[in-house]
């Protein structure tokens, strides 16, 4: 009885060691990424360089960041300051209403431009951007952006044509090198348990907060790029 044990034993482990096997050197069993790991395209570094590079040559021109961001009537929760053991309490709204900030901020003294809009569409960024050249005057801008198709139109590219405009792109899928997002997170931040009943409220506080900083950022592409790191 115990060699019949001993033998039912021994087979099943050899059965369990050759499923093993048979997972590990199937080749339809693929190694799942982590969920931390996330998929950079080889050319991306190189991509990335030349941009650098090419805002490198610009640092005496003037040069502005563009970017829009939605903000939402409903309450951001961010965490707050409370006795220990307490359970704050926190009014919100939850409504859908929203408005879109266009800035452009500059990026070598951080002052910035700034308009609202209800969508970000062509129509919006063709307006901002002859907005924006009313503000800072006649002659020559070099304006990053993203690759978000508003951008790319015909009709925007011809309104910076006309209003000497010269559009620079970033690489796709690199928020992080427009220095608009720093200011956005800001006012994100600004903007984050407080309670808006309307969308007025918004806009309200949206003006509240560039009012406050006086239209400018402690912000410049030099070091918010590592520019002096680079060799052109």
């Amino acid at each position: 009885m115990d060699n019949e044990n001993t033998q039912d034993s021994t087979t099943r482990t050899r059965n369990r060691i050759q499923e093993i096997q048979t997972i590990r050197t199937s080749p339809r069993t693929r190694i799942q990424p982590s969920k931390t790991q996330t998929y950079q395209h080889p050319s991306r570094k190189g991509q990335v360089g030349r941009f650098l590079k090419k805002i490198k040559k610009l640092e005496r021109k003037a040069l502005f960041f563009l970017d829009e961001c939605r903000t939402v009537i409903s309450t951001s929760i961010k965490k707050v300051l409370a006795k220990v053991g307490s359970k704050p309490v926190m009014r919100v709204n939850i409504g859908f209403s929203s408005i879109y900030v266009i800035l452009a901020i500059n990026a070598w003294t951080g002052e910035v431009v700034v308009s609202l809009a209800e969508r970000p569409n062509s129509e919006s960024v063709k307006y901002f951007l002859r907005y924006f050249k009313r503000r800072v005057g006649s002659g020559r801008v070099y304006m990053v952006m993203d690759n978000y198709s508003p951008h790319k139109t015909k009709g925007t590219l011809e309104v910076c044509r006309r209003k000497g405009i010269h559009p620079v792109f970033t690489p796709p899928y690199s928020p992080e090198l427009n220095m608009a997002e720093a200011v956005f997170k800001s006012l994100k931040n600004y903007m984050s348990n407080k309670i808006f009943y309307t969308i007025e409220d918004v806009k309200n506080c949206i003006k509240q907060f560039f009012e406050e900083n006086k239209y400018r950022f402690n912000l410049n592409a030099i070091t918010y790029l590592g520019l002096d790191k680079i060799e052109v």
